[in-house]
């Protein structure tokens, strides 16, 4: 109950309008009775003559009925449809902005679970909100017409209301049972949309490699699939079985009724046949409650897991990381990272660490190692992605913690390995088009790419020319740090060359410091300071050790040999 009254916070409707709701929901259902109370008046007058059919009382209660009937259900779908809309995409809206905001390490096993909730769960929740006018209306008309009943026969109405209870003990009992199948198959969704996730991204490899594509269908998705289905027929079919039982007792009381209790506790007729046609007409709106508690019982174990996902991602933010009021900072005058410990997973896996290190402004340094060193480690640490375990981050003489964490970060633009390239230059305005021009005719992409209204007019490029669109994107947002991890690896020869030669001193001119994880051994004199990296460890080492050393293309000097040998 609890969970439900959170997610109504997400209805943005108020307390009285709820209620107003609720009131109106009681009222259709009640015009529902009333219809029913009515045919069994007039059935009853017809019986023994004493109506005819000028009547005007008569047909005006049943033009009533009917049009209060239609305005409360009218009110109720379009109320229904417009909360039902607000949680749907408020929900949504919650997540996203949860996630905007979480500690990015600790949320990334919480990926496919995210996906689930906004996808399939947010789903469910929708698809219950559209048969719960009907549900609660039916609700309110078999519990009116239990009560009319007991006023009607006292006698009948207790062998109906014994039926009843059977029926309702009958499907707790399954329920419980198809709650749990429900369960299973939710939590089946999570890995279904990771092994999704491994088709779909990594369809490159799948191409070049068929059988990587069939071994994750056959070995991780096809059993999702099948234990999927399998629990959703368990829990269908066991729904289905109370409902069928539930069912034939109602039939099986109807035709007690008519053939036995009435004679044996000499009734009268008209009694019979009213008591009779109520329990044929409650049974429509029991039906409909039953046969609709599958879909509500899916949609609150999806409701509890969207508040799962919701509370674990209110827990991964920081207080205070996000903060952002104040400028963000222009400069810095030293950058130092003093005797840092990390382990990865807070395991002792991977130790990086002691390390120290440092940055000044409108320097280049190079980080360079074997791989597994714990170079990108690092960097993310030196980012603050990562916390360290031991040691500190110093900016200015200042200690890095969580009240200035986000200024420290305003530092830093950066262009991962792994880097995801937005088609817009979001978070930025009054973008100057003359530095954009020049930093695309700089990187050598003014022939492909515009930006217009902050928009790019394309990213469909190749590996090379799309790590430039990033890394201009990431000099537009104008922050004194630039770091890059494994830039220049996918840039051809003569590019590379420029980068290091040309495009680093332009940069450090214009007073960005740069921090990039290279292997370009050939261009380690480019820079101002280096450091190597070896089994989480880091040291300083001396720039003149690495003289520059012109790298040919291997491809052009095997054309220039047969050349020679065809002369």
């Amino acid at each position: 109950m609890k969970n439900i009254f959170r997610i109504l916070r997400f209805s943005e409707s108020p307390t009285w309008g709820l209620v107003l709701l609720s009131f109106v929901g009681i009222l259709s259902g009640l015009m529902g009775f009333f219809f029913i109370f009515l045919i069994n008046k007039v059935t009853k007058l017809f019986i023994h003559g004493g109506i005819d059919m000028y009547d005007v009382q008569y047909f005006a209660a049943f033009g009533g009925c009917i049009f209060m009937f239609f305005l409360t259900r009218r009110y109720l779908a379009v109320k229904i449809v417009n909360i039902s809309q607000n949680v749907f995409w408020n929900i949504r809206k919650s997540i996203v902005q949860l996630l905007s905001k979480s500690n990015y390490y600790e949320t990334q096993g919480l990926k496919d679970q995210i996906y689930a909730a906004i996808h399939h769960d947010a789903n469910s929740l929708l698809q219950a909100s559209t048969i719960l006018i009907g549900v609660f209306s039916s609700f309110i008309l078999v519990i009116t017409c239990l009560i009319y009943m007991a006023i009607f026969s006292l006698t009948l109405f207790a062998f109906s209301f014994a039926t009843l209870i059977g029926g309702v003990i009958v499907y707790e009992m399954v329920m419980k049972r198809s709650n749990a199948y429900f369960a299973k198959s939710r939590d089946l969704e999570a890995g279904f949309l990771k092994n999704f996730d491994a088709i779909f991204f990594g369809l490159k490899e799948i191409n070049i490699s068929p059988p990587k594509g069939t071994a994750i269908f056959e070995k991780n998705v096809l059993p999702i699939l099948e234990e999927g289905s399998k629990n959703n027929k368990a829990a269908y079919t066991g729904y289905v079985n109370s409902q069928m039982v539930g069912l034939i007792a109602f039939y099986v009381l109807i035709a007690v009724t008519l053939l036995h209790l009435g004679f044996y506790f000499e009734m009268e007729t008209s009694v019979i046949i009213n008591y009779t046609f109520l329990l044929l007409f409650v049974l429509g709106p029991v039906e409909n409650v039953m046969t609709s508690i599958p879909v509500l019982n899916k949609a609150y174990i999806s409701l509890k897991k969207m508040i799962q996902v919701i509370d674990e991602l209110g827990e991964r933010i920081t207080e205070g990381e996000n903060n952002t009021e104040g400028a963000p900072l222009k400069a810095f005058s030293s950058i130092h990272v003093s005797d840092l410990v990390y382990n990865y997973n807070n395991q002792e896996a991977f130790h990086l660490g002691p390390v120290n290190f440092e940055v000044k402004p409108a320097e280049t340094v190079f980080i360079y190692g074997g791989n597994g060193s714990g170079k990108s480690t690092f960097v993310k640490v030196l980012l603050q992605l990562f916390r360290q375990d031991e040691g500190a981050v110093i900016l200015d003489g200042q200690k890095i913690d969580d009240t200035n964490r986000a200024a420290y970060k305003s530092l830093f633009a950066v262009v991962f390995s792994d880097f995801y390239l937005f088609d817009e230059v979001y978070g930025l305005d009054n973008i100057s088009q003359s530095q954009v021009e020049e930093y695309l005719d700089i990187f050598e992409v003014d022939k492909k790419i515009t930006l217009k209204d902050g928009k790019f007019s394309t990213i469909q490029l190749s590996t090379g020319q799309r790590k430039r669109l990033a890394i201009i994107a990431a000099l537009l947002e104008n922050k004194p740090i630039l770091v890059l991890d494994e830039w220049a690896a996918d840039q051809d020869p003569e590019f590379r060359k420029k980068f290091y030669k040309e495009i680093i001193p332009y940069l450090n001119r214009k007073g960005i410091t740069i921090v990039a994880i290279t292997h370009d051994d050939a261009y380690y004199s480019a820079c101002d300071r280096i450091y190597k990296m070896d089994y989480g460890k880091i040291t300083e080492e001396k720039i003149k050790s690495f003289p520059f050393v012109e790298r040919r293309n291997p491809i052009m000097e095997s054309v220039e040999v047969e050349e020679k040998i065809a002369s």
